[in-house]
C-alpha cells in the first residue's frame, strides 16, 4: 500500500475498499460521495477530498437529511 500525506493511490484504494478492478473502486468512491480521479495507473484521490466528503456525510446526518 502506497500512501503519502496528500495522495490516496490506485494501490492503497484497492486495500481500503476490498475491489480489485479500478471502475469498481470509482464507483465505490462516487457511491460515498469522494471524488476521485482516473490516472494512467487507476484511480486515485486525496486526503483532503475523503475528509470533505466525510464532513459533508456528517453535516447531512445532523441535519437530519
Amino acid at each position: 500500500m502506497i500512501m503519502n500525506e496528500q495522495f490516496v493511490t490506485f494501490d492503497a484504494l484497492k486495500h481500503l475498499t476490498g475491489y480489485k478492478r479500478d471502475s469498481d473502486v470509482s464507483k465505490c468512491l462516487t457511491k460515498q460521495g469522494i471524488v476521485c480521479f482516473a490516472g494512467r495507473k487507476g484511480p486515485w484521490t486525496t486526503i483532503g477530498l475523503i475528509e470533505q466528503a466525510s464532513e459533508l456525510s456528517i453535516t447531512k446526518k445532523l441535519a437530519g437529511e
